[in-house]
C-alpha cells in the first residue's frame, strides 16, 4: 500500500503495517511516505531501525521537508538504533520483554510529549533483527507487546520492515503466518513484480463484474499461474459446510483431467486446514504434511502423486470476521514451490477475492429477490382483482336495491343474500392482506405471539365448521378424528392460521377427494396430520414449497401467492416444532406438525 495523499488520515487497518520487502528502495519509498504524512499531520516520528536504514530514512524525510519548504519538520524525527535498543533487553541472549518495554516506554512516551497533535507514528525493524537471529519466538512475542501498546492507545501507529529472505525455509511458515495474523494490513513491497501486477490485475478485473459465477470463476482462475498450477474454490455454506464451486487449471488439457476427478466426495474440510477451520492461512512448502491426512484415501492419494504434487497454501476469504470461503493454490511443476513472497501475495489476492465474491453474492440475493417481487405483484395484481371486483359488484347491487321504496318484502332474502357475498368476500380479501402482512415480515421474533391454553381437537372442528361452504364446493368432506381434546400452551390465532392454510391447501388439490386430519399427542408434544388424496408433489418440490413465493403447480391453473405453506412452516417453527410433507404424484400428500405442548418462547 502506497499512501495516495501524503496526509491523509489513517484507517484503523493502517495503525500496525507489516511490509516484507527484498529491494531496499521500496523499503524506503513505502515507509518513508508513511512517516513523511504524519510529519505533515503534525505528529512526531520515531524509526527505531538498523544504523544504515535509520540514517536513510531520516534522510528521505529531510529531503521531502526542504523540497517542501518544512525543514522544522525534521525537529519532530527520532532515531533510535534497534541494536543497541535489542542489546539491552537481551541481557542471556533470550529477550526480556520487561526490559524492552521499560526502554520503549520513554522513548514513546517523549515522543508523544513533543507532538502538536498527540499522535506518534513509528517505524519499527526490532522484529527482523530477532527473526534474523533464529530467535522466531521471541519475535512473535514482541509483535503480541507491540499490537497490544497499539490497541490500548490509538495515538500510536506503526510501521514494521522485514526482510523478505529471513523467511525462506518451510520451518519459518509457521512463524511468518503468526506474524501476517498479528498485523492489520500487509505490504508487498519486494522485487516480485510478477507476482504484484497479477495481485493488481486480479482486483481490478474481479471488481469489473458483479455476476456471480463469472466471479467465481475470475477467483480460481486469475491466481495462475503465478502463484499456483491449479486452484480449488470452495464456498462456505450457511451451516458451516463447503461447497466446491470451481476448480481449475491453466492448462487445457489437465484442465480436462481435473474435471474427471469427484471433488465433491474428496470434498474433505481438511483440505483447507487453517483457512476453513480458524480463518488462518495454512502453508506446506512441503507436500508430506498436506497429503498425510489424505493417506486413509487411497484413491485421491493417488492422484495427488500422480500430477506431482509439490507445495499448496489456502488462503481464507473473509470480509471482518465473516468467513466466506477459501482459496487452495498447487504447485506441481518439479521446479516450483510456494515460499513465503507466494502466500504473501495470496493473502493480500484473498482479501480482494473476498470483496468481489461478497458484492456478487449480496448482487445474485437481490436479483432473486427482485425476481420474486416481481413475480409476487403479478399474483397479488390477480388474486386481489377477482374480491374487489366481485365486492364492487354486490355493493352497486345493493345500493341500486335501496333506492327503490317499493322494494317487495319478498326481495329481502336476495337482499341479505348479497351482504353475505359481500361479507364472504370482505372476509377472503381480509385474509390475503394479513397473509401479505406474515410474509413481509422476514424474522419470526417481529411477530407478537400470546400463549394461552388451547385445546387443538376444538380449534381444528371450528376452522372445518367455518369452511363447510369451501368443501362443499369443492365436494371435499374433511373428515376429523381425534381421541379426545388436546390441549397445549399455543398461541390460538397463530395455530388457528396454520391450521386454516393446511386445509385450505388440501382443499385447493385435492381434486374433491375426502380429506382426512388426524390428531395424536403425548406428554411432550402433539402430532397433526391433513391428508388429501390429490395430485400430490414431486419429490425435488417436498422441501422448496415451504420457501415463500415459492409454488409446484403452475400459476395460471391454480390461484395463490405461494405464501401459505411458508408462513405455516414459520410459526410452528417459532413455537418450537415442525412441519413436513410426504407426497406421491396423483396419490395425494400428507403434512405432519409437530408441536411441543408448551410452546417455545419468541
Amino acid at each position: 500500500m502506497i499512501l495516495a495523499e501524503p496526509s491523509a488520515p489513517l484507517r484503523d487497518s493502517q495503525r500496525h503495517v507489516v511490509q516484507f520487502f527484498q529491494d531496499e528502495s521500496a523499503l524506503y519509498e513505502q515507509a518513508g511516505r508513511f512517516l513523511w504524512a504524519g510529519l505533515l499531520d503534525a505528529e512526531t516520528v520515531v524509526i527505531i531501525a538498523k544504523p544504515v536504514h535509520g540514517d536513510l530514512l531520516r534522510q528521505y524525510l529531510a529531503e521531502r521537508a526542504n523540497r517542501a519548504d518544512r525543514a522544522d519538520a525534521i525537529r519532530h524525527v527520532t532515531v533510535v538504533d534497534a541494536t543497541v535498543l535489542l542489546q539491552r533487553a537481551m541481557p542471556g541472549g533470550y529477550l526480556d520483554q520487561p526490559a524492552l518495554l521499560a526502554a520503549l516506554q520513554p522513548i514513546l512516551a517523549q515522543a508523544r510529549a513533543a507532538s502538536p497533535s498527540g499522535r506518534v507514528r513509528a517505524y519499527g525493524e526490532l522484529v527482523d533483527l530477532l527473526v534474523a537471529r533464529g530467535q522466531a519466538d521471541a519475535a512473535l512475542a514482541l509483535e503480541h507487546l507491540w499490537h497490544d501498546i497499539l490497541h490500548g492507545d490509538p495515538a500510536y501507529s506503526l510501521w514494521c520492515g522485514y526482510t523478505l529472505d529471513h523467511f525462506r525455509g518451510s520451518h519459518l511458515a509457521p512463524s511468518f503466518l503468526d506474524i501476517c495474523q498479528v498485523h492489520t494490513d500487509l505490504i508487498a513491497g519486494d522485487a516480485h513484480t510478477a507476482r504484484q501486477s497479477q495481485v493488481l490485475q486480479a482486483g481490478q478485473v474481479l471488481a469489473s463484474t458483479t455476476d456471480l459465477e463469472a466471479t467465481i470463476s475470475r477467483i480460481a482462475a486469475l491466481p495462475l499461474p503465478i502463484l499456483g498450477d491449479f486452484a480449488i474454490l470452495d464456498v462456505r455454506r450457511d451451516d458451516g459446510t463447503y461447497r466446491r464451486v470451481a476448480v481449475a487449471h491453466h492448462d487445457a488439457k489437465l484442465q480436462a483431467r481435473l474435471d474427471e476427478q469427484p471433488w465433491d466426495a474428496w470434498a474433505d474440510p481438511d483440505l483447507h486446514r487453517g483457512a476453513a477451520s480458524s480463518g488462518s492461512p495454512g502453508f506446506f512448502p512441503e507436500r508430506d504434511e498436506w497429503l498425510r491426512p489424505i493417506a486413509t484415501d487411497p484413491a485421491q492419494l493417488r492422484f495427488w502423486l500422480s500430477v506431482g504434487l509439490q507445495s499448496v497454501l489456502t488462503v481464507p476469504l473473509a470480509v471482518g470476521d465473516r468467513y466466506l470461503g477459501a482459496l487452495s493454490l498447487f504447485f506441481i511443476r518439479p521446479d516450483r514451490r510456494h515460499d513465503a513472497a507466494d502466500l504473501l501475495q495470496a493473502i493480500t489476492l484473498g482479501r480482494r477475492a473476498a470483496q468481489a465474491l461478497e458484492t456478487a453474492t449480496l448482487c445474485h440475493v437481490l436479483a432473486e429477490a427482485v425476481t420474486a417481487r416481481d413475480r409476487f405483484l403479478a399474483l397479488a395484481s390477480h388474486e386481489l382483482r377477482t374480491p374487489m371486483s366481485t365486492i364492487s359488484l354486490q355493493a352497486e347491487l345493493v345500493c341500486l336495491h335501496l333506492q327503490n321504496p317499493l322494494i317487495p318484502a319478498a326481495s329481502k332474502a336476495a337482499l341479505l343474500q348479497k351482504v353475505a357475498g359481500i361479507r364472504r368476500q370482505a372476509d377472503y380479501l381480509k385474509r390475503l392482506v394479513d397473509t401479505l402482512m406474515d410474509a413481509s415480515s422476514v424474522a419470526p421474533e417481529s411477530w407478537h405471539m400470546v400463549k394461552g391454553e388451547v385445546d387443538l381437537a376444538a380449534l381444528v372442528t371450528e376452522v372445518v365448521a367455518d369452511m363447510a361452504v369451501t368443501t362443499t364446493l369443492t365436494g371435499s368432506p374433511i373428515h376429523v378424528q381425534t381421541c379426545g381434546p388436546v390441549v397445549g400452551s399455543w398461541d390460538r390465532l397463530r395455530l388457528e392460521q396454520v391450521v386454516t392454510n393446511l386445509l385450505s391447501n388440501a382443499v385447493k388439490f385435492g381434486q374433491g377427494k375426502p380429506i382426512a386430519v388426524t390428531m395424536e399427542a403425548d406428554e411432550t408434544e402433539i402430532r397433526l396430520q391433513v391428508q388429501d388424496h390429490g395430485i400430490g408433489i414431486a419429490a425435488a418440490d417436498q422441501t422448496r414449497i415451504f420457501e415463500r413465493f415459492e409454488r409446484a403447480v403452475p400459476d395460471r391453473r391454480f390461484g395463490g401467492f405461494g405464501l401459505g405453506l411458508f408462513i405455516a412452516s414459520r410459526i410452528v417453527r417459532a413455537m418450537g416444532g415442525s412441519l413436513t410433507c410426504t407426497s406421491q404424484l396423483q396419490e395425494g400428500s400428507t403434512f405432519t406438525v409437530r408441536l411441543p405442548i408448551v410452546a417455545a418462547e419468541l
